[in-house]
């Protein structure tokens, strides 16, 4: 299940995608693989029951798969998926997954189990990445005063790392009236030396105003030292600019980054850049979107919600928006895309 929220009964959803899959990176330049198609279709069959279907296609791998979302007692729910793959040389494979979760106001219980066969393969993701045995089982508690405790266990076992199992103890505590401080222990068991390890990390994040966050760690793992500070400002519903920024040092050396990014009626721009003792790298991003609707092309941001049509006849660059916020203007006809 790509998706974990239940629909309304008679409600769908759907998306269809077309492009190539990123590969090597951060050590390869404009590295991708080969074109591929996929697919998505959810449908609420009831308030508790939502089926869904995947499909992907590219020349080295088609794929097919079918799950469900229901409701458990207790106040769970539950997650089955299954699915089938086909290689260029004609192999097949196959892969399934069952989880439950249950999320309540002080205690909160996952467990998922999954698997694939030696042959089963996905666009994107090559043969040896792939866990045959996977399974993870997480407990939270949440007290007002006494702040959140919570533990986790997990095994994954693939081809290029072999069987590894992880233990996870978190803790947070809320300081003051925005401070929070995370105190994580964790430890990793692999086939080698390399593959195992402990660590043990200490986060504190204190919001300010105007959306400005600023966070401080320090990490120790297996004796050797790693910290950083850094700040950010995120970007709101409306138009506007955000900005981060993180400085530190890992085992191989110092580090810093930054990334400025704004966001218009239409569109979405990122740029990125990050050095440290190893690898630079510069990352640019624009990212838009179209509406046909009403017998008219509207250019929006990515659509990834619902939207509407606002039409005020007659009067042009008039902005609309859901309750203070201001999220589009009218056109010269006086219609408006209002995405979200």
């Amino acid at each position: 299940i790509n998706n974990g929220r239940m629909l309304e009964q008679g409600l769908s959803d759907w998306s269809y995608e077309l492009g190539w899959p990123r590969e090597g990176l951060g050590t390869r330049n404009a590295d991708y693989g080969q074109l591929f198609t996929a697919g998505l279709y959810r449908l609420g069959v009831s308030k508790d029951f939502t089926i869904e279907t995947t499909a992907e296609a590219s020349s080295a791998v088609q794929r097919v798969g079918a799950g469900a979302l229901y409701t458990l007692p207790s106040q769970s729910v539950g997650q089955t998926a299954f699915s089938v793959s086909r290689d260029g040389e004609g192999r097949q494979g196959t892969s399934w997954q069952v989880s439950v979760e249950r999320s309540g106001f002080q205690h909160g219980l996952a467990l998922t189990v999954s698997g694939a066969s030696n042959d089963w393969r996905q666009v994107g993701i090559s043969a040896s990445d792939t866990a045959h045995r996977q399974a993870v089982a997480s407990y939270s508690y949440s007290h007002a005063d006494w702040g959140q405790v919570g533990v986790s266990l997990g095994m994954s076992d693939s081809d290029r790392s072999g069987r590894v199992q992880t233990h996870n103890l978190v803790y947070a505590l809320r300081l003051g009236q925005r401070a929070t401080l995370s105190l994580t222990a964790t430890r990793v068991r692999g086939p080698t030396e390399a593959t195992s390890g402990t660590a043990v990390s200490a986060t504190l994040i204190v919001p300010l105003e105007n959306r400005v966050l600023t966070t401080a760690g320090a990490t120790s793992r297996d004796g050797r030292s790693e910290y950083f500070a850094s700040f950010s400002r995120t970007l709101n519903a409306e138009t506007g600019w955000g900005y981060r920024g993180t400085a530190g040092r890992r085992v191989d050396g110092g580090y810093a980054e930054a990334g400025t990014y704004y966001q218009a009626d239409t569109y979405f721009a990122a740029a990125d850049v990050s050095a440290g003792a190893r690898q630079s790298a510069v990352r640019l991003g624009l990212v838009g979107g179209a509406v046909l609707a009403e017998g008219q092309l509207f250019a929006s941001r990515k659509v990834q919600d619902s939207f509407a049509i606002v039409e005020v006849p007659g009067y042009a660059d008039v902005g609309v928006g859901f309750q203070s916020g201001n999220l589009s203007r009218t056109h010269a006809d006086g219609r408006g895309l209002l995405a979200r």
